[in-house]
């Protein structure tokens, strides 16, 4: 968050991510009806909301072109929100150990596969390509 977003109020930010996680999908989510759930009793009241200032009518605004059904959920039964606000850093050592990659795993790797006929034909494509000019 930058400076000033971190004087924005829990409401606001709500708002605001609200906005920018539906920003990436706007040509998916504009013609459904996409289901919020929040822990935030404030966002249930989308329709009803008067806006403060001129950075809450914008992010309203925004977001009442999407038919949003918004779920209220209370904070501790929202284990999946609760999840992704834990920072890794922060979690002792043991459950660490159940996040942390398995590289003793032989069985990941990358291979490029092209075919021999196909690079042969292409390579020579070019090389006529190149005799033309």
């Amino acid at each position: 968050m930058s400076s000033s977003q971190r004087n924005w109020t829990v409401a606001q930010l709500q708002l605001y991510g609200l906005m920018i996680s539906l920003r990436p999908y706007e040509c998916f989510t504009i013609h459904k009806e996409v289901t919020v759930i929040t822990d935030n009793s404030n966002v249930l009241h989308l329709d009803k909301w008067l806006p403060v200032n001129a950075r809450e009518r914008r992010m309203i605004t925004y977001l009442m072109q999407f038919r949003l059904n918004v779920k209220y959920l209370h904070g501790c039964h929202n284990e999946s929100a609760d999840c992704l606000s834990r920072l890794f850093t922060d979690m002792p050592p043991e459950d660490q150990k159940e996040f942390l990659p398995d590289l003793n795993d032989k069985d990941d790797f990358i291979v490029s596969v092209t075919d021999v006929v196909e690079a042969t034909i292409l390579k020579e494509d070019t090389e006529e390509a190149v005799e033309k000019k």
